[in-house]
């Protein structure tokens, strides 16, 4: 029998004139017992050799009976790149739990790396425990086992070990040298990304497993976040960092406490990553201003009224993940039982040595340890445990916990044929959990902000000062503000100025009006149009409600307060220009046909000025101030937070600025309003009939500038009007004008231009309008004031 098993390789060695005794001869059963020992402890043996830390190789001398060595090298060969898989992925738990510190840049990896790891080593426990499986029915069957026979039930196994491998490589790739936070988002976003790629059943269930395993080390972050205050990320591994207390008192805008950090490609890509820095942003706002004004209980105080145990955020989320998958079930799908042991369709060995946990059993009764209980409550029955009297409840929720999760992925492996769209699942899930679980802190905030510290006042109070609503009351004080920066030279006094505002508006707002003051920066002139730009109101206001009216929201106030301010200057000059003082007595001066000419063409210039900036100060005032003051209202009673009332107003200023046609796409359109301004000066310069004989050439440089200034306007607004979408860039000469940026998509801003467009052709007579659809060629502008002449 011996001489016909190694008849084969005995042949073949007699041809290669080699020595016999050279090959080591082993039989089937101890090759398969020598494979599945060396996916246990990944060594040097008779078969396998190991040429460095992760390669392996098959010795060249060794073989079975029925095969030479060279085949039977070609058939184990495969195993080798296995075992370094596995070997590559123990290292990786090795690497992770040393305290070698000796190196400079060390640092302690995420909690979210050990989570992971802690589910990486389940599966390669449940692999050994079916490895166990088949080394006992090798055991039980040795004469009928062949390797062949092995081949085929490692099979799958070692499908799941590559996929493994593969998810493991993608997944913590040069994790020393990132960032804490860079290695634990990029491990969620790319386990995420396997899940939606993935075409294979066997590597998306991992790869849901592994994720839903890592993703509770974030949830527990949030939970502390948004349920205490407190940002407990002790290893730098959550995405947002709290900015410290110095950094916010330097910052300008006093809501930002929280940053989003760096962000590799991959997680840029993540929705459910997105949704996360954005809810977290977003109610971490409210919940922080709770913990600073000692409000935190009330948000909780009103939860448990309905809620008698408040659960954690990852329960929380298995427990609706749960139920949400079930949807996804059939009718008999659900009537199916299956084991909680059984994750990711491998079944963990059900036999155990009943004396040794008897023995397990006695001894932790007799110790009577509490504490060592607790570590043990995953290893021994609920039963006794269950006589721990320490911290039972959350002893037993944590029971429960691990109870969920298994059922979570039992659930899963039930509708793996499926194609389920974990992705959009999990983004409604984390959502729905989030705004259910902290919609109370917003609202909560919202409601101290507006009935204890009056911020719809302190809104209120800015447009009726900044945006002048409080007509009767400002109409005072820029008459004065004009009156002292045209005759006083000592107008240009910061407390001069604050004293004035202060006594006018305490006639309204008598108990706000200290807050107020003026800034003038040092500037020396007379022309209230280049005083106006060194004028800054300012408003103090303490917190809270500085994190609503910043810096940066003030600069915006101040610049619209500015254009009015010129707006009403311009009017009030033209206005308070007074024919007598241009005729003169009619005793005095005998007029001949020249000169009433010229005063004729004087005064239509001030009407005509009259008529274009008063179009331009009525659509301001009247349309897009009230109007969209209106609309703001409306908004911030329907605004349901504090982010909600800061976006709205945020975006009523916006518009407001867009409007007065004050942001860098209208600077040519500004340049044209200014210069319209800046010619009442000239024009009150000239108001007197002594100095009529003088301006004959200017008045025709004037006339002819203000056509053009006026045409450019009026027909620009109108093209915009009429072609919404087209490019202006050969219209305006710097740069494309596109309106649609403008206009809203209630089409409030087209209604708003459409009216001065309007308004300001109807005064276009030598002007023949071509039909509708076709653009009205417009005058080049002319921003070098041509009609100034030295005075």
């Amino acid at each position: 029998m011996l001489c016909s098993a190694i008849f084969p390789s005995n042949i073949m060695h007699e041809t290669v004139h080699k020595d016999l005794s050279d090959i080591i001869l082993l039989n089937e059963y101890q090759v398969c017992k020598e494979i599945l020992w060396m996916f246990h402890v990944q060594t040097q043996m008779t078969i396998f050799k190991q040429e460095n830390e992760f390669l392996f190789c098959i010795r060249p001398n060794v073989s079975i009976p029925s095969l030479t060595t060279i085949a039977f090298q070609n058939m184990l060969s495969p195993f080798c790149e296995y075992l370094s898989m596995i070997h590559d992925i123990e290292q990786f738990d090795k690497q992770l739990l040393s305290m070698d510190t000796s190196y400079l840049g060390y640092k302690k990896p995420p909690f979210i790396y050990e989570a992971y790891n802690a589910a990486i080593k389940e599966k390669l426990l449940s692999f050994r425990m079916e490895i166990i499986n088949i080394e006992k029915d090798i055991t039980a069957q040795a004469s009928s086992q062949t390797l062949l026979s092995l081949l085929a039930r490692l099979k799958k196994p070692l499908k799941r070990i590559k996929i493994l491998h593969q998810v493991h490589k993608a997944s913590v790739s040069n994790w020393k040298l990132s960032s804490n936070w860079n290695c634990a988002s990029k491990l969620l976003s790319n386990l995420l990304l396997e899940i939606t790629n993935s075409h294979c059943q066997e590597k998306t269930n991992i790869c849901v497993n592994l994720y839903l395993s890592t993703i509770p080390v974030y949830l527990n972050i949030i939970d502390t976040l948004l349920g205490e205050g407190r940002l407990e990320d002790w290893r730098d591994e959550f995405v947002i960092e709290r900015i410290s207390d110095e950094e916010i008192a330097k910052n300008k805008d006093q809501c930002v406490k929280f940053l989003i950090r760096p962000l590799d490609d991959i997680c840029l890509k993540d929705n459910v990553m997105h949704l996360l820095i954005n809810k977290v942003q977003h109610i971490g706002h409210s919940i922080d201003l709770l913990v600073s004004l000692n409000r935190i209980t009330e948000m909780w105080n009103e939860k448990m009224k309905s809620d008698e145990e408040r659960i954690s955020l990852k329960d929380e989320f298995y427990t609706s993940l749960l139920s949400e998958i079930c949807k996804y079930t059939t009718q008999s799908e659900e009537l199916v039982d299956v084991s909680p042991s059984e994750v990711d369709g491998i079944s963990f060995i059900s036999e155990y040595d009943e004396d040794l946990e008897k023995n397990i059993i006695q001894q932790l009764s007799a110790v009577n340890n509490p504490f060592l209980m607790k570590a043990f409550k995953d290893y021994i029955p609920p039963a006794l445990y269950g006589q721990d009297m320490v911290d039972g409840n959350k002893c037993i929720s944590a029971n429960s916990c691990n109870k969920r999760r298994n059922k979570l992925f039992n659930r899963l492996q039930e509708v793996a044929k499926h194609a389920l769209p974990l992705k959009k699942i999990l983004e409604k899930i984390l959502s729905e959990i989030l705004d259910l679980r902290y919609s109370s802190a917003s609202k909560l905030v919202k409601n101290i902000m507006m009935q204890e510290y009056k911020l719809e006042a302190h809104l209120k109070l800015m447009r009726s000062v900044y945006m002048m609503e409080a007509g009767h009351i400002m109409n005072k004080f820029y008459q004065i503000l004009f009156h002292e920066i045209e005759t006083n030279q000592m107008w240009n006094n910061s407390y001069f100025l604050s004293c004035i505002l202060e006594e006018i508006l305490s006639q309204q707002w008598p108990d706000s009006s200290s807050h107020w003051s003026i800034i003038v920066q040092d500037v020396s002139t007379h022309q209230v149009v280049h005083a106006v730009d060194s004028i800054t109101l300012y408003y103090a206001t303490g917190w809270p409600i500085n994190i609503v009216l910043n810096e940066d929201i003030l600069t915006k106030y101040n610049d619209i307060f500015r254009f009015q301010l010129k707006l009403k200057w311009a009017l009030w000059t033209l206005n308070n220009l007074k024919f007598v003082d241009l005729e003169g007595l009619k005793s005095l001066h005998v007029k001949n046909n020249i000169e009433h000419f010229q005063i004729r063409r004087l005064e239509s210039l001030r009407f005509w000025l009259l008529h274009a900036i008063g179009s331009i100060h009525a659509y301001l005032s009247g349309q897009v101030l009230q109007s969209l003051g209106f609309m703001f209202d409306q908004s911030l009673t329907q605004a349901d937070s504090l982010d909600g009332v800061i976006s709205v107003h945020r975006e009523y200023l916006d518009k407001v600025h867009k409007h007065c046609l004050l942001t860098e796409e209208f600077e040519d359109l500004m340049t044209t309003v200014n210069n319209l301004i800046e010619m009442c000066v000239h024009i009150r310069d000239r108001w007197e009939y002594k100095k009529l004989l003088h301006t004959v050439t200017e008045l025709s440089l004037m006339e002819s500038s203000y056509i053009k200034y006026h045409t450019y306007l009026a027909l620009t607004l109108h093209n915009t009007v009429q072609h919404k979408d087209a490019d202006y860039h050969k219209l305006t000469p710097r740069q494309q004008m596109k309106s649609k940026d403008i206009f809203d998509e209630n089409n409030v801003g087209m209604n708003f231009i459409s009216d001065l467009s309007r308004n300001l052709l109807a005064e276009i007579a030598f002007q023949t309008l071509p039909p509708s659809g076709i653009p009205i060629p417009i005058p080049k502008m002319i921003r070098k004031k041509d009609w100034q002449v030295n005075r």
